[in-house]
This record gives C-alpha cells, structure tokens and sequence, in this order.
C-alpha cells in the first residue's frame, strides 16, 4: 500500500508492504473393503481436497501398500503415479482452493492368509500446507480365514468327543 499526503508546499509519501500468507490445507481419505479372504482382489479409494481458500501446489500422495497386497494396477485421472509400491501419485497441477482431486483408485491382491488383519497407510503432502494432522489416512482389513470342509470336520469331531 502507498499513500501520498500533499499540501501544495509539502508532500509526504509512505509504503508498506504486506505479505498475505497462503491459506492452504490438503486433506486425504482412504477407503477400502472391511473383509477379504486370501486371493481376493482388494480395490482402495483415496480422495484428496484442499481445505483452504489458496491453490495448494506440488500435492503428492504416498501409499506404502502392506507385504500381503501384491499390487495390479492404479488409476487416476489427473495424477501421474508409479506403478510400483511404495505407490507415488503427483497431482499434475495446482489444486485450487475448495477444489477435491480426481480419485485415486488402488487394485492389489491379498496374497496371504498368515495375519489376521492388514492396514494400509497413505499420506498426502502439498509444499504450502502447514495442518499436518488431517494428512494421513488408513483403511483396515479384517482377513477373514476360512478353513477346508475336512479340517473344519475334525475340528467339530474333537469339540464333540472332549463334551
């Protein structure tokens, strides 16, 4: 702002410069099936929006799949992402204030029965983002173990004969 005073014979001029902070504020959510049985093949959604009234820049997704997901493919539209994990998605432009991304859609197969549950971590970042506590979501999967009819039998069989 500059803001000139003059009285005919004297003149007076002052400047002050104000820097306007960047309100940005990136939020990612996570989603994905609450069950799934070995082989069974898993699809996650991720959705990112900037919360603030500013355009958030270099906005990236991170999801580090479990060791018991063998990955197939991503998809997202908007985005450039490696095909690998840990997977790697780079939101192809600015994503304005108020404004959701694209979806990132996430297909991987369960691979193992050895646990009894997997959770799958993913993370959103931008450079001008300052609330880091709504940048990191989750989404469990209960493994559901289902066993073959002849074990299931001598299974019932002893819990009869102990009674």
């Amino acid at each position: 702002n500059t803001a000139t005073a003059n009285s005919g014979v004297l003149s007076a001029t002052s400047s002050v410069n104000t820097q306007v902070a960047a309100n940005v504020d990136v939020q990612i959510r996570k989603s994905g099936p609450a069950t799934a049985l070995s082989g069974d093949v898993l699809t996650y959604s991720i959705a990112v929006n900037n919360l603030g009234s500013s355009p958030a820049t270099q906005v990236r997704v991170v999801d580090n799949l479990p060791a018991e997901l063998q990955l197939i493919a991503v998809r997202a539209v908007g985005w450039n992402c490696s095909n690998s994990s840990p997977i790697d998605c780079a939101l192809d432009a600015a994503l304005a204030g108020g404004a959701v991304a694209s979806v990132i859609e996430i297909e991987a197969r369960l691979t193992s029965t050895g646990t009894s549950a997997i959770r799958n971590t993913a993370s959103v970042s931008a450079f001008e983002d300052r609330n880091l506590t709504n940048n990191t979501a989750i989404a469990d999967t209960a493994i559901v173990i289902v066993l073959p009819l002849g074990q299931f039998a001598q299974t019932v069989r002893r819990r009869l004969r102990v009674r």
